[in-house]
């Protein structure tokens, strides 16, 4: 059984590349990352690359201090070489760039800072159990959060590196992700952060920005000489603990504020890479909105298709238009997409033989 759908004309030129297959994917942490990541993996499986696997049984993190050669990953099969390192790693260029090869493309992700705060924050206290965080006063996440802008100082562990990694991700996490010195976490001035965000501006070939997943996504596609089947994912419900969203519309314009002084590298590095993402989508010309309402209406189709399915034998077909080629979506595609982050480890490691840890 088949079912057609349409895609409308665009144009792009890939300048007769091949797909992109050498790639780091920063996974930052409580950025909305598990979607892209999934992404990543599903791509990597599909085209039998050989991946920067983390050491550890069944985790989806290689390091949570920034990546060095040798550490926390599994040896790749005998005669290969790696190709693809997406799994949570604190970004070092010159560690990673010992690892992976030299064409290798860089793609990162930010997401709204006091949107990452929440949900860091409710992650590490209801469901990671973070004693500082389950500590604070409050009965309630709102009053919990509220005591922890009115009183930051007083929340965080004693300073040292260890417990620096503790608290990081509600105090500029996404900086640390990135590289940003862990002595500076607290107290960095606006020069070392500049001369920061221009280091990585220059060592990333894309950031995406979760609030522009797709139009992220598209450009990705573009840059990557990838397929519109390569990017497409499928919502699933996340039943959180809390919703973040509705946490935020809580908080008052004075806890907004502190919540910006507080996470300041944070938001200076949401803020140009948005900005540079912006630019870039406009640069791309007409052809690329229309690419990106394509997608978003194949994404919306092939979520409705994977989940209403009745029988294996039902198959999606899009025609070719264009840049976008003909493309079919059939049980197999849907399994695959529903396959959500470390329940790929299996069949990463069962498609090829890792060596014993490094």
């Amino acid at each position: 059984m088949s079912k057609r759908a349409g895609l409308s004309q665009t144009a792009y030129q890939t300048n007769g590349r091949g797909k992109q297959n050498h790639l780091y994917f920063l996974r930052t942490h409580k950025s909305g990352s598990t979607t892209i990541y999934s992404l990543f993996l599903r791509f990597g499986y599909r085209n039998n690359l050989t991946f920067v696997l983390p050491a550890k049984f069944n985790s989806t993190t290689i390091s949570i201090v920034p990546f060095q050669k040798g550490k926390g990953y599994l040896g790749a099969p005998k005669g290969e070489k790696y190709e693809i390192l997406c799994h949570h790693t604190v970004y070092n260029r010159t560690g990673l760039a010992g690892v992976l090869p030299i064409d290798t493309m860089y793609i990162g992700l930010v997401r709204e800072p006091l949107a990452h705060f929440v949900s860091a924050f409710i992650y590490f206290k209801y469901k990671f159990k973070k004693k500082f965080l389950v500590e604070l006063p409050g009965d309630d996440v709102i009053s919990s959060i509220t005591w922890y802008l009115n009183n930051p100082k007083l929340v965080l562990p004693r300073h040292t590196d260890k417990n620096i990694r503790q608290w990081v991700h509600t105090k500029n996490g996404m900086a640390y992700d990135f590289g940003y010195p862990v002595e500076l976490i607290e107290y960095g001035n606006s020069i070392e952060t500049y001369e920061f965000i221009e280091r990585l501006d220059s060592e990333f070939d894309l950031v995406l920005v979760l609030e522009y997943l797709d139009e992220s996504l598209v450009l990705m596609k573009r840059m990557l000489a990838w397929s519109m089947k390569d990017i497409l994912y499928i919502t699933y419900n996340n039943k959180g603990i809390i919703n973040s969203t509705h946490v935020k519309n809580l908080l008052t314009e004075g806890e907004i504020q502190r919540h910006r002084e507080w996470e300041s590298v944070d938001f200076a590095l949401y803020n140009h890479f948005k900005d540079k993402l912006l630019r870039r989508i406009q640069n791309e010309g007409m052809s690329f909105h229309n690419e990106v309402q394509d997608f978003k209406e194949a994404r919306h189709a092939v979520g409705q298709f994977c989940y209403s399915m009745q029988t294996a034998d039902e198959e999606l077909h899009f025609l070719a238009k264009n840049s976008n080629e003909e493309f079919t979506i059939n049980f197999y595609d849907c399994k695959m997409l529903k396959t959500i982050g470390r329940d790929f480890l299996p069949l990463l490691k069962g498609q090829k033989h890792y060596r014993s840890l490094i």
